[in-house]
């Protein structure tokens, strides 16, 4: 268990650390995944990659953290760093920063990136589910569906259906850079 956790663990704090703001609860709650993960190891039974198995209960623990708190939005991060781990303490940005890169520029960038974590955290909870673990995990869609309960189609359509809705936002947010 103890090489699972460390080959897994910082993928699992990067996912609740993106879906709940609070850096110091997010690790509270990535351990207290690995303690399910444990508990249920004998009920894992080989059909998913643990990878997904894991995510699933990190999904779960997660929502449950949100509902206790009253709160149905969970924080995201912009898309290209959303499969980057834990990220940077900011919450990372779109581009990797150029050595050269002038301050202007590192500016821009940086309020680029508050408008996509803005539109994403505009869509609701379920969709900004599948975009984070479609596109920032960057699991199949077979994957997405296990995680997630959802059937195969349904997880397809809706995923399509966020990326619409990110992106008709994000237009009017940052019109010249939307396409």
């Amino acid at each position: 268990m103890d090489l699972l956790i460390r080959l897994h663990q910082d993928r699992v704090f990067g996912l609740v650390q993106r879906l709940v703001p609070d850096r110091h609860r997010a690790a509270e709650l990535a351990q207290e995944v690995f303690v399910k993960a444990l508990k249920g190891l004998g009920g894992f039974r080989g059909e998913a990659q643990f990878r997904t198995w894991l995510y699933q209960i990190a999904l779960n623990v997660t929502r449950s953290e949100l509902r206790q708190q009253g709160r149905g939005e969970a924080r995201t991060v912009p898309l290209t760093v959303l499969g980057s781990g834990s990220g940077d303490e900011d919450g990372g940005s779109l581009e990797p920063a150029d050595a050269a890169e002038g301050p202007e520029a590192r500016l821009a960038r940086e309020e680029r990136a508050a408008r996509v974590r803005s539109v994403l955290d505009s869509l609701e909870p379920e969709l900004r589910e599948l975009i984070l673990l479609r596109d920032g995990e960057g699991l199949d869609y077979a994957h997405v569906a296990r995680v997630t309960g959802l059937a195969l189609g349904t997880v397809k359509s809706m995923l399509h259906r966020a990326r619409l809705k990110f992106m008709e936002r994000f237009q009017r947010v940052d019109p010249e850079r939307a396409g």
